[in-house]
């Protein structure tokens, strides 16, 4: 099983009390599935994940599932506090009818690559799901060599593949060629999307997906038709809104998405949200991207 083209970074939803609210994660998953994405990916960074107890991450993921009716992979996201709960996180995502589960080294302290290592192998140790890495080198050092990733291959029988969110094109590359065709290697990065599935990833898993997934799947159409000039003008719009936008990233496509008919409320404090004056000020900016023909 392969995820492949477009894959939201699902948004977590909040109600006017700051609460979880599963049943948008239900709308916005079927919504988005109705655009013949790849996939989802649910409760990454972009779901705010750190910021959501266990029982709320277990809602989401159900609810997405749910959404998503086995029309598209759904892929969960599980890195906890504790391996324990990692491990609880990733047993009910299977239980629930995910399709595979996603991990981030573990957080709260710099820990050696071989306790990191030791940590994907309970992982993935503790499902039959296929498992893939979440790969951020700018946050987590390089714990994740390409080297070492190709050498788990054979160490973790349910090892898959790769949300590679790494800057390094060459480094997807090199783990692609070290693979040679045993992971599935999915950008992070939607300003490198046609890049990285130029060079040789399956797909790419974004925030902005929730917001333009058309844009994203029109992108990666052309650079597997070989329409390089079209990938180069639809890449164009999905960078001028990205670099807008990203001060606030998930302020912004939330605020977004209920301009669309998606009250997803704002992000979870501490995270910033826009503000009224923000808003208008990037309000005909966006506009003049072009972005908006692209939308849900």
């Amino acid at each position: 099983m392969n995820f492949q083209g477009i894959i939201p970074a699902l948004v977590t939803p909040y109600d006017g009390d700051g609460v979880v609210n599963l049943e948008m994660v239900r709308t916005l998953s079927d919504r988005l599935v109705q655009e013949d994405i790849g996939g989802l990916f649910i409760c990454g960074g972009t779901g705010e994940w750190w910021l959501l107890n266990v029982d709320e991450r277990k809602g989401i993921s159900a609810a997405a599932i749910e959404g998503a009716a086995g029309r598209k992979p759904v892929m969960v996201h599980v890195c906890g506090i504790s391996t324990r709960a990692s491990v609880e996180l990733a047993q009910h995502a299977e239980s629930a009818g995910a399709d595979a589960v996603s991990t981030l080294p573990p957080i709260g302290f710099p820990y050696t690559a071989d306790r990191v290592w030791d940590y994907f192998k309970t992982i993935g140790a503790s499902t039959g799901l296929p498992l893939y890495l979440y790969h951020v080198p700018q946050l987590y050092g390089d714990v994740i060599s390409m080297d070492r990733f190709a050498a788990a291959i054979a160490e973790i029988p349910t090892l898959a593949g790769v949300k590679f969110s790494s800057y390094r094109i060459d480094d997807l590359i090199d783990l692609k060629l070290k693979a040679e065709g045993r992971l599935n290697i999915i950008s992070g990065c939607s300003e490198q999307l046609l890049s990285a599935v130029a060079c040789g990833a399956d797909g790419s898993i974004c925030t902005w997906y929730n917001f333009i997934p058309r844009l994203g799947k029109k992108i990666f159409d052309c650079v597997q038709n070989n329409d390089v000039a079209g990938a180069r003008a639809h890449e164009d719009i999905l960078v001028a809104f990205g670099k807008i936008c990203i001060p606030k990233h998930l302020g912004y496509v939330k605020w977004l998405l209920a301009r669309q008919g998606f009250d997803v409320g704002g992000p979870r404090p501490p995270l910033p949200d826009t503000t009224a004056a923000e808003r208008e000020d990037v309000l005909p900016k966006i506009e003049a991207t072009g972005v908006f023909d692209w939308c849900i």
